[in-house]
């Protein structure tokens, strides 16, 4: 748990809105009219950002306008690329992950996890995210029930250090550099 006195909540995908970026709009406006003591941090970059430099900036100067129209900088900031994400992610109390597609895994989840840092998400795959084990997953995506957890959460922080135990504990079972390096080595031989 940081020493602040706000939940630090981090977001960490491409800026595109597949992966939720816009979804942390909607979640703040509710954190706004809750009066809740959480910041989201976004971290991310557009994938098209090789192919076409501008709309990168474009893609993120739209989402800091519409974070400054609709007054949610006190709940949220996007902050564009990062190149220390688990830097990012141990200065966090816990991480964010609206998806379009209702993925509850990825990197940004496994990374988190590896850290000792617990997940909200949604979707129907539990294997990374238990609910209440190593986190939060909805079964479906609903703005307004992101923010009324992520404010239970805010007033009883002692649920991310037992998420946070259970989340590194977890993670050193699923994975073991150790165990699959081995497994990846027998496969090898075996060809």
């Amino acid at each position: 748990i940081k020493k602040n006195n706000k939940l630090t909540v981090i977001f960490l995908a491409n800026l595109d809105s597949h992966k939720g970026s816009t979804r942390l709009i909607e979640i703040a406006k509710h954190l706004k009219q809750l009066k809740s003591k959480i910041k989201i941090n976004a971290f991310g970059s557009s994938r098209k950002q090789k192919k076409k430099f501008l709309y990168n900036i474009d893609t993120l100067e739209k989402l800091r306008q519409e974070v400054i129209c609709n007054n949610l900088s006190d709940w949220l900031e996007y902050h564009g690329y990062s190149n220390q994400p688990s830097k990012e992610i141990i200065n966090s109390d816990i991480l964010i992950s609206p998806s379009e597609y209702n993925d509850p895994w990825g990197r940004n989840i496994i990374e988190a996890l590896s850290l000792g840092v617990p997940v909200i998400t949604h979707g129907n795959y539990d294997k990374f995210v238990k609910n209440n084990e190593t986190g939060v997953i909805f079964k479906e995506w609903n703005s307004l029930e992101y923010a009324k957890k992520l404010n239970e959460i805010s007033n009883n922080k002692k649920l991310l250090l037992i998420w946070s135990k259970n989340a590194i504990s977890l993670a050193k079972k699923l994975f073991d550099k150790k165990k699959y390096g081995k497994l990846i080595e027998d496969i090898y031989d075996s060809l």
